[in-house]
């Protein structure tokens, strides 16, 4: 079963549908956006209460190796800014 939400962008909303969810027997979020509201429930994944798949954000503090139930989809804003950097002298 697939559940969309909508945070408005706003961390406590996030936090309360993530809350939500894990009350209602759902343990997995696929594309998480924005740093804001995923850092409201980080703590959530670093408890292993919920797994967070594929979220948009590069911010490096969702790159740390206890967030072991977090999967990126994207590099880190340092390795996207890394290889900007290195095809434009390159070019």
């Amino acid at each position: 079963r697939v559940v969309f939400v909508d945070d408005e962008y706003n961390p406590a909303k996030a936090r309360e549908n993530v809350l939500r969810f894990i009350d209602q027997g759902i343990n997995k979020l696929i594309i998480c956006v924005g740093s804001p509201t995923l850092e409201n429930y980080l703590d959530l994944i670093k408890e292993k209460k919920i797994a967070a798949f594929f979220p948009t954000s590069g911010a490096p503090i969702f790159r740390k190796p206890d967030l072991t139930y977090m999967i990126h989809f994207r590099k880190s804003y340092f390795d996207e800014g890394k290889l900007t950097v290195t095809y434009a002298l390159d070019r």
